[in-house]
């Protein structure tokens, strides 16, 4: 994030000799890293598959640097409706994700939520609406690609056939 291309040393915000509109954007992307920072952070402290990992612990890779394990860990994306940053799911699903269609925008829960046109009479956030599966309509556990909700059955599926409803 915010890095060289050439050498990947990272460029700083406050150089002298920036100019003005090129100052503006990397800081306007610094506050955008420190905003994704603290969404990795916050999930890893509520991922009950990750939060105990080794590479956190005394001695591990990422000792005393669960931010930067949780960073490396988490994909994070802006939203294309409303601009938001979200969680979209682990890094580690992304080297599986399908070509993507052109129809598919990676949206927030929120606005994903109004999309489908899923409204709580009671006024509750759209973000905690319970998803489907993509690929069977079991209740999905796993968010992968910014925009893709799959049952635990499919996401350890690298075929992933989508299968009639069973009524979930």
């Amino acid at each position: 994030f915010r890095r060289c291309p050439a050498c990947r040393e990272r460029i700083a915000e406050d150089a002298a000799d920036l100019p003005a509109p090129i100052a503006d954007a990397l800081r306007q992307a610094s506050a955008m890293e420190a905003q994704v920072v603290e969404l990795a952070w916050k999930r890893l402290r509520r991922d009950p598959c990750h939060r105990g990992s080794e590479a956190i612990q005394p001695g591990g890779a990422f000792d005393g640097r669960p931010r930067e394990f949780a960073m490396r860990l988490y994909a994070h994306y802006r939203c294309e409706e409303c601009g938001e940053v979200y969680f979209g799911g682990e890094r580690r699903c992304e080297v599986q994700e399908p070509t993507a269609s052109a129809s598919s925008k990676r949206l927030c829960a929120c606005c994903s939520a109004q999309q489908a046109g899923a409204k709580c009479q009671r006024g509750h956030d759209p973000s905690f609406v319970q998803w489907k599966c993509t690929y069977c309509c079991s209740i999905a556990s796993w968010f992968c690609w910014g925009n893709t909700h799959m049952c635990a059955e499919c996401h350890s599926s690298a075929a992933r056939p989508e299968r009639p409803c069973r009524g979930a």
